[in-house]
């Protein structure tokens, strides 16, 4: 191990103080008297990170990142150490980091009258509108006495080679804090929105990780993570040295060919001794007044059909892998077959997607009958169940009785379908995938039921997806509900199982064995 110097981290800074903790008081700042936050642990994490050159808020969902994270810039700029701010999130929720509603936004709570005047927001959306261009040139040209805000999503970062150069010249001509919401969707130590995001954060003398989930699958998500604060606070400048460190590791022959693959961890205490001193961690239950929640299962019963053609696919795929061992990218591709036909589809070769007589929309109905509720979010991960569930409610409740939120959904219909399904008492149904909109949307809580017509295998999406409901603000007194639709006797239970026991699926097969998932 690269034993990191004894002060990797620089002293703190002498900011001005925005809040108090222990008098719970506003301290005047350049004229300005803040909203003090509603929660202790906020001003604790501020007292902690803020005057901090590198720092991680490990906070839960709904406990306030994005709002300690403005009020931490507030007191930046108001120290004279920034004029700028880039911000990394997921395009499922980076709108929420613009000034959309100046007068509930958490810039206008976080930040002085004075700043709030002065700050100048561009969003990236691929570069490609003629106001969005006019948009970054504005932001790029900005005075010495304006507060320019990038915000871009993440996902940019591997999809457009122009998006690093823009935000690096942006940061190249400011003085930046530069963070990273959902900060997990950078942890892969070879994916090129990663290293992109760590070139970035070079170029800022302030950077913040924010995320309420660090390690969705081991301890080795953290290394990129705070990799993009500081490489020198874990210590070490390369991934596999990290992993050696921190992983056991067996030796696995394939094809006569010997490959290390992760059996365990180790040394975590001392992992975790490493990043505490730039980290804040808080969990939502220990200090919100959350609702309860319980969880429900809602059998489907297989049809004759779909069951021989499940047994079919199922022996052929234990035949094409024929060993008890199989990569995770492998055998989780193989579940997948077997998943969809439990979800009533099969996709061909060619990508031809194949109805199989099922019970799942059926069940679904029968599900929100029994649920009652006004407002029920529904997540799906097969674009071809979304069709199948908006043409069934279509039927059922008309046209106007859903909103839809995934990837062929655009930015716009995006923030309409998030309005009406808030405020509008005709839309009952928020349908969505997981992946676009499981992650950051805070107007879901109007809801206190959610179903899963078919999961995602990611365990960081399932968790984020659920407190989407169950957050500071949902309705008191009343439990927030989840049901699983589950196919038995399929890998379907084998998924929820994992999901329910905080492990992702990708992991769970490769500790259990691919052959145990499939008989």
């Amino acid at each position: 191990m690269d034993t990191p110097p004894p002060d990797f981290i620089e002293p703190p800074l002498a900011l001005p103080r925005i809040f108090n903790r222990v008098s719970r008081t506003p301290t005047i700042t350049n004229g300005y008297i803040p909203r003090i936050p509603e929660l202790d642990h906020q001003t604790v994490g501020l007292e902690k990170i803020s005057a901090l050159r590198s720092g991680a808020y490990l906070m839960d969902f709904g406990t306030g990142k994005s709002f300690t994270t403005i009020t931490n810039i507030g007191e930046l700029e108001a120290g004279g150490e920034i004029n700028g701010a880039l911000i990394l999130a997921p395009k499922g929720n980076y709108d929420d980091w613009t000034l959309r509603n100046p007068e509930s936004s958490h810039w206008a709570a976080c930040t002085s009258p004075t700043l709030l005047q002065r700050i100048r927001f561009a969003q990236w959306r691929g570069g490609h509108r003629k106001s969005e261009k006019e948009d970054l040139r504005a932001l790029l040209d900005a005075g010495p006495d304006d507060f320019p805000v990038l915000v871009m999503n993440t996902e940019a970062l591997s999809a457009s080679k122009r998006a690093e150069a823009i935000a690096a010249q942006f940061l190249r001509s400011r003085r930046c804090l530069i963070a990273c919401d959902e900060s997990t969707m950078i942890k892969g130590p070879s994916a090129a929105r990663a290293k992109a995001a760590i070139r970035l954060a070079a170029l800022a003398p302030y950077r913040r990780i924010l995320t309420g989930f660090p390690m969705p699958k081991s301890s080795l998500d953290l290394y990129m993570q705070f990799a993009f604060l500081d490489k020198k606070i874990l210590g070490h400048k390369s991934f596999w040295t990290f992993r050696q460190r921190y992983a056991i590791l067996k030796k696995v022959y394939i094809a006569n060919r010997s490959v290390a693959m992760v059996d365990g961890f180790q040394n975590t205490e001392e992992l975790w001794g490493l990043i505490d001193p730039v980290s804040f961690r808080v969990r939502a239950d220990d200090c919100l007044d959350l609702p309860p929640q319980s969880y429900h299962r809602q059998v489907v019963e297989m049809t004759d059909e779909q069951r021989r053609v499940y047994a079919d696919m199922r022996d052929q795929c234990l035949s094409e892998v024929g060993g008890a061992w199989a990569s995770a990218t492998v055998a989780v591709a193989q579940i997948m077959k077997l998943h969809q036909i439990a979800c009533g589809f099969i996709t061909t070769e060619d990508g031809t997607e194949v109805n199989i007589p099922n019970r799942r929309v059926d069940a679904l109905m029968e599900t929100i009958d029994e649920i009652g509720e006004p407002k029920v979010v529904i997540w799906a991960t097969y674009h071809y169940c979304l069709r199948q569930i908006v043409q069934r409610l279509t039927e059922e409740y008309g046209p106007r009785s859903f909103v839809q939120y995934h990837g062929g959904v655009g930015d716009s219909d995006r923030a309409t379908a998030r309005e009406r399904f808030a405020r509008d008492p005709e839309c009952r149904f928020f349908v969505g995938t997981q992946a676009t909109g499981g992650r950051g949307l805070n107007d879901l809580i109007v809801a206190r039921s959610t179903i899963y017509y078919a999961n995602n295998y990611n365990l960081e999406l399932r968790l984020n997806s659920e407190a989407r409901t169950r957050r500071k603000g949902s309705e008191r007194h009343a439990s927030v509900t989840y049901t699983d639709l589950i196919t038995e006797g399929t890998v379907e239970e084998k998924i929820v199982q994992s999901l329910r026991r905080n492990i992702d699926v990708a992991s769970a097969v490769l500790n259990d064995g691919y052959r145990e998932w499939l008989v």
